[in-house]
């Protein structure tokens, strides 16, 4: 790994674009970064936008140069530079002014569920990404964790714990992924809870039913990520490559992000919400010949020189307490935070 954090300061100080990332209960660390625009290849990792209708665009880099070969072309030191970013961080009332506008639709009987986001804006000066990376890696050894950066996206560092399709030997594989309290918690999961993730699941459900594929799907269970966990499936189906890719660019973006009906709660979010999530809630995805390892991006930073932008979200439904809305994302934003103090 040492080479990998190496490389990953080095691209960065000459504002090269590249990628890491390490797979869940794995150590080994894979970097690829691309020097000519032009160049192709059958392994590389792209990230992909919330909003698919947005300004904002799927961003591929594919892999080039190795870890290496950025340590023996490039010089240590060079002038790094990250763009500036703009978005402002989400206030309390405006938080809670946005959850009445979701519980108002709620209320009405049009949706579901509604995934509302909110921004926190942390003052820092990161003296070494590639430390960071590690750091992360440390923390959270089951999660997928990532580094992004190209001119068209800016830099993006996360720690999903969240699967949206893997793909290897003809399997293909996700989750429903929803609910959240501090880990450790030994009480029942509360209805609200429970509702959330059963919206998830029914969707998911329906997705690869109406795709003519079978499937399996595990018990309902607790899936601990830092320090909160949250209430999970796994589904699992016998496939061809072609056919995972379809089911991927399907269930994107699924209600765990998004809400539910999908396409009314995207048009809710356009509305209430203030910010851009740009990329957050979109999904990051390494790819090789015939594997896929797809996550929903969150629990993810934007990073400028001296300060990152750290998007949260948290589903609400009819029975939703905006306060405790409020301090839910709190916590899950806190599981970052945390290192980077």
């Amino acid at each position: 790994m040492q080479i990998e954090r190496r490389a990953i300061d080095i691209a960065l100080s000459h504002c090269l674009p590249f990628y890491a990332y390490r797979l869940p209960k794995t150590e080994d660390v894979v970097f690829g970064s691309q020097e000519d625009s032009g160049f192709t290849s059958d392994n590389g990792f792209k990230i992909v936008p919330f909003d698919i209708e947005s300004s904002h665009k799927e961003k591929i880099l594919y892999a080039q140069l190795s870890a290496a070969d950025i340590i023996n072309k490039f010089p240590e030191k060079g002038n790094r530079y990250l763009p500036e970013i703009s978005i402002k961080g989400t206030g309390y009332d405006e938080y809670m002014r946005s959850v009445a506008d979701c519980l108002s639709q709620l209320q009405k009987g049009a949706l579901q569920k509604v995934v509302l986001s909110k921004v926190k804006i942390v003052g820092c000066r990161l003296e070494s990404f590639g430390d960071f990376f590690c750091r992360l890696c440390s923390e959270y050894p089951d999660a997928f964790i990532f580094i992004f950066n190209s001119e068209e996206t800016g830099v993006w560092i996360g720690a999903s714990p969240e699967i949206l399709g893997n793909y290897a030997d003809s399997v293909f594989s996700t989750m429903a992924l929803a609910g959240t309290r501090l880990a450790g918690d030994s009480t029942e999961w509360s209805k609200k809870d429970m509702d959330e993730q059963g919206y998830v699941v029914d969707y998911i459900s329906d997705i690869l039913h109406s795709s003519g594929v079978n499937y399996s799907i595990s018990d309902k269970y607790t899936k601990k990520a830092g320090k909160v966990e949250h209430l999970c499936n796994d589904f699992t189906i016998c496939c061809p490559y072609a056919t995972a890719y379809d089911l991927i660019n399907r269930l994107h973006p699924t209600p765990a992000l998004a809400g539910l009906p999908v396409k009314d709660a995207l048009d809710l979010i356009r509305k209430v919400e203030c910010h851009d999530r740009e990329y957050y809630g979109g999904y990051i995805c390494a790819f090789s010949p015939k594997k896929l390892h797809c996550y929903v991006n969150i629990r993810s930073m934007k990073f400028d020189n001296d300060k990152c932008c750290l998007f949260v979200g948290g589903g609400i439904v009819e029975a939703s307490v905006p306060g405790k809305e409020w301090i839910e994302t709190e916590m899950k934003s806190e599981t970052l935070i945390s290192l980077l103090r």
